[in-house]
């Protein structure tokens, strides 16, 4: 039933993000207001990922890091 389906949805906890997801999220936004319009197909975020510098993907890293460390709090029996 219908229900069912949106109590599950409901209690779904939803998975920390890793690093390259927020950076991800964050770069979109920036790409957006630099380039309205342009669509996931003309811009790959993964190759720009690569090309970042470490000290780059080590800020993200950390910012994961602490998402993970407050969703644990916030979820302590939370397995995926």
């Amino acid at each position: 039933p219908a229900n069912e389906s949106e109590d599950h949805k409901k209690k779904r906890i939803p998975r920390p993000r890793n690093s390259f997801i927020i950076y991800r999220q964050w770069m979109s936004g920036r790409i957006h207001d630099d380039i309205p319009g342009a669509t996931a197909g003309e811009i790959s975020v993964g190759l720009l990922w690569h090309k970042e510098t470490p000290q780059v993907k080590d800020h993200f890293k950390e910012l994961a890091a602490e998402e993970d460390r407050l969703h644990k709090l916030k979820y302590p029996d939370y397995r995926y």
